[in-house]
């Protein structure tokens, strides 16, 4: 399979680029992510789903969430290593970057989406959680941050 993620350069909130691959859209907004920028690929009904947590319904929820992430982990981004898309499915291997105190911890994930329109009305994410949280404990800056953000996870429905 090519590199996709090397070829991506576009922003994914400049008007008419909904016509680039998906995948593309998203490689470039996550690599200096704003809420808005990972707004700008979501459907208004979408479904963000990601291990033990509740499903974020919703556009404008996703947009909080990431901003409740932005705000603990500012300088969190995301490299896409490849992808696979048609119409209706991207499948996106990529590798976060969580800035953790002193460290740069890593965290490979495989997001797949369902499109319609190329926008995402579905998005399941897998990570090892373990790492995630091995991570969090070894850092006690981030302890209370941490605490912060899961404590504004919303009780929708699941």
């Amino acid at each position: 399979m090519p590199d996709h993620a090397r070829n991506a350069h576009r922003s994914a909130t400049e008007p008419g680029k909904r016509n680039e691959p998906f995948s593309e859209r998203f490689a470039s907004a996550w690599k200096d992510p704003t809420p808005e920028k990972l707004g700008a690929l979501l459907a208004e009904n979408v479904v963000l789903k990601q291990p033990h947590l509740r499903p974020i319904r919703g556009k404008a929820a996703a947009i909080e969430e990431f901003r409740r992430l932005f705000a603990w982990l500012p300088g969190t981004w995301s490299e896409v290593i490849r992808w696979q898309e048609d119409a209706q499915v991207a499948m996106i291997e990529h590798v976060l970057h969580f800035p953790m105190g002193a460290r740069d911890v890593r965290l490979p994930a495989i997001d797949r989406f369902r499109l319609e329109q190329g926008l995402a009305v579905e998005r399941v994410v897998y990570f090892d959680q373990v790492k995630l949280m091995r991570a969090v404990l070894g850092s006690p800056s981030t302890w209370a941050g941490y605490l912060r953000y899961r404590a504004g996870q919303r009780a929708s429905d699941a």
